[in-house]
């Protein structure tokens, strides 16, 4: 339950925060026009900085958000990510990515606003089986049960690496049968 409060949390951030950049971007420019008119070159960089200030703040909350979803065993680090596949949430799943998926992946999710997936088939459910595990690194199959508006479409098999680092899991690869669910550092 505390997930899904945390997703619904990092959505709405990731909202006001695009709202916020979009409405301080165009508050600066017509503030700093207005300025630049009254000759007050002052207050136009006293405004950016408060800007700067919100992002940075907001950025913040963020990194703490992904650090409270942190995953503490490998099995809730593929739960995360399958879940959040799932519901084509791209945060919740990046936030379970090792950091050099997360390198590789920011701007394919950022890009795409976050959603992940298609419209259509879309995901119905999934299951979790561990295939390996050793004390740091872990294997798993996650079994995607496909839909579209006329029902089940099949499923797709995706194998899961996760690792340990220091006291929290990542996601450190995925490979799909049908390359829908791909993350690799390749």
């Amino acid at each position: 339950m505390l997930i899904k409060r945390l997703i619904v949390v990092i959505f709405v951030l990731i909202i006001v925060l695009s709202v916020s950049i979009g409405c301080s971007t165009n508050k600066s420019s017509h503030d700093n026009r207005d300025l630049a008119t009254k000759g007050d070159a002052t207050s136009a960089t006293s405004a950016n900085l408060d800007n700067d200030t919100q992002l940075s703040s907001l950025k913040r909350q963020i990194d703490m958000l992904q650090l409270s979803l942190s995953p503490q065993t490998a099995n809730e680090a593929v739960e995360s990510w399958a879940r959040g596949v799932k519901t084509r949430n791209g945060a919740l799943q990046f936030a379970v990515l090792s950091p050099e998926l997360q390198m590789k992946m920011r701007q394919e999710f950022s890009g795409n606003g976050w959603v992940t997936g298609v419209s259509s088939p879309w995901v119905n459910d999934f299951s979790i089986t561990n295939t390996g595990s050793s004390e740091n690194s872990a294997t798993y199959e996650v079994r995607f049960k496909l839909a579209t508006s006329t029902g089940n479409t099949g499923e797709d098999l995706v194998k899961v690496s996760v690792k340990q680092n220091k006291t929290t899991w990542y996601i450190t690869k995925a490979t799909s049968d049908t390359k829908m669910f791909n993350l690799n550092l390749n």
